[in-house]
């Protein structure tokens, strides 16, 4: 309980949780807050750290990915955590498995350094114990995080649009923080048949908490308005809180554009992601914009927004990298359900896909030298199984197959 819900070691000592526990185990003494930080713990995290490493030790072709994450929490403090991921074998399967290695608190004027200095640190500790490579550190960047900046930097680049949006985040703002203002909308909602959801808050570091909010906001659009009508006062009270009616259709705009961003973004965040949807994904998004433009012909508000958001995707440096990045190109071209798509993923230039294939030959081999210099014949004839194709995660999307048709 303390390790799974962070709670303090004082947590033992409470009065709840001892008559808790002596209905439940009357005749177990409940040891004392020492106990737990001074043995109990530990040896939890003994034992945890022993089964990590027995596991990392049987990780396939003894390679392991690590991933840094990074995120500030108060004014003074950066957390910084670095996850292990591997694939091993059990019974001719293959699992991806994966553990948080290390995390630690950051000032906030740390470099980079601060970061090797860390990084270094947890493959001494983790993985040169265990002979294992962590890769010589090639740099794979993250989509999802790619994503984030390509909408903030939309959202932010047009002053209509952030003149909506801090009118619906101070909206939201008040409803949430104010149970009266709260009682009279859901009042509202039962009296124009509306659902009684909750209005939703941005939250800083996720901009899919902006799509939440301008979803939600926009459901409840009219015990809003009503809201505003019939309660004038205490909505001047509250700095002002008004919705223009012009305002509505620019929050539509922006749900229906913000909407293709999100489904990229879950994807590549599962625990069962691939960079090699990466690729596909990027040309997805942008067909998808580009028949949004279309969608959108003569309506100049909704297509000068549709061209901002595809020229600021088709310009962000990093998702051109990604674009270009070997480790993603030939992930990309492994996966049986590109294979026969592979022309319009690959980037153009140096020969193309003719370049893209031998470097997928040069690739291979060389990892079957690795392989064979790592391992016994064991791990030789475990590298010649034939593994069950599977077709889950076949469509990245309900309307890939009409972009690129799958065979």
């Amino acid at each position: 309980m303390l390790a799974l819900d962070l709670l303090p070691f004082s947590h033992v000592e409470g009065k709840g949780f001892r008559e808790m526990m002596a209905v439940a185990a009357p005749m177990w003494q409940v040891p004392s807050r020492s106990s737990f930080s001074k043995k109990a713990v530990p040896e939890l995290c003994r034992v945890v750290k022993t089964a990590v490493l027995q596991a990392l030790g049987g990780c396939e072709g003894g390679r392991v990915h690590l991933i840094v994450d990074m995120w500030t929490s108060g004014q003074t403090t950066d957390y910084m955590s670095i996850s292990a991921h591997w694939v091993s074998m059990s019974n001719s399967s293959i699992l991806r498995q994966h553990a948080t290695l290390y995390m630690c608190g950051l000032e906030k004027q740390h470099g980079t350094g601060h970061v090797l200095e860390k990084l270094q640190g947890v493959i001494r500790e983790w993985l040169m114990p265990l002979s294992l490579s962590s890769g010589g550190f090639p740099r794979v960047t993250c989509l999802a995080h790619c994503l984030g900046l390509v909408v903030q930097e939309f959202l932010h680049s047009n002053e209509e649009v952030d003149r909506v949006l801090a009118a619906a985040r101070k909206v939201c703002a008040h409803f949430r923080g104010s149970y009266t203002a709260r009682h009279l909308l859901w009042e509202l909602q039962v009296e124009n048949q509306l659902p009684r959801h909750q209005l939703k808050k941005k939250v800083a570091v996720w901009w899919s908490s902006t799509l939440r909010m301008l979803e939600r906001l926009y459901e409840l659009r009219a015990a809003v308005q009503a809201f505003c009508r019939r309660h004038s006062a205490q909505a001047q009270r509250a700095g002002g809180l008004h919705m223009a009616q012009t305002d509505w259709p620019l929050i539509h705009i922006l749900c229906h554009f913000l909407g293709p961003f999100d489904d990229p973004t879950k994807l590549v965040s599962g625990t069962d992601a691939s960079i090699s949807q990466a690729i596909p994904l990027i040309c997805l998004l942008e067909k998808k914009l580009l028949s949004l433009v279309q969608q959108y012909e003569g309506e100049e508000t909704g297509q000068a927004l549709a061209h901002s958001l595809l020229q600021t995707l088709r310009g962000n440096r990093q998702i051109a990298e990604i674009r270009t990045q070997e480790h993603y190109v030939l992930a990309t071209y492994v996966d049986p359900r590109f294979k026969n798509n592979m022309a319009s993923f690959v980037p153009e230039g140096e020969g193309g896909l003719h370049h893209w294939t031998q470097r997928l030959i040069d690739e291979v081999a060389e990892n079957i030298r690795d392989v064979q210099d790592h391992g016994t014949s064991q791990r030789q004839t475990q590298q010649q199984r034939k593994g069950s194709a599977s077709d889950r995660g076949r469509s990245l999307w309900d309307s890939l197959e009409l972009y690129y048709p799958l065979p």
